[in-house]
């Protein structure tokens, strides 16, 4: 096996196990970045036991985890809109 092949395999499996862990600290709750809801001024059902975290910005969109419903949410950035408040995370270990 050629290095090249060996690089793309250990890259893939990285990238793979990186989303999944980043997947784990998400649901759980223990992400580096929390959304304050109540300043953002957004409509998100959440409790101070499973807040919610920030997941990403793709293609003008605040990609959210609903932590009561579970559900993603999808938050489109707009200029007169109030801007996502973003908390560092006391609970990250």
């Amino acid at each position: 096996m050629g290095l090249a092949q060996f690089l793309l395999i250990f890259v893939a499996g990285m990238a793979f196990y990186y989303g999944t862990y980043n997947a784990h600290l998400a649901r759980t709750g223990r992400d580096s970045m929390l959304v304050d809801v109540s300043r953002s001024k957004l409509s998100l059902q959440y409790d101070a036991r499973k807040p919610v975290v920030y997941i990403g910005y793709v293609s003008g969109y605040f990609v959210l985890p609903e932590s009561i419903s579970g559900a993603i949410v999808f938050v489109k950035a707009k200029d007169d809109a109030p801007a996502l408040l973003l908390l560092p995370n006391p609970n990250r270990s």
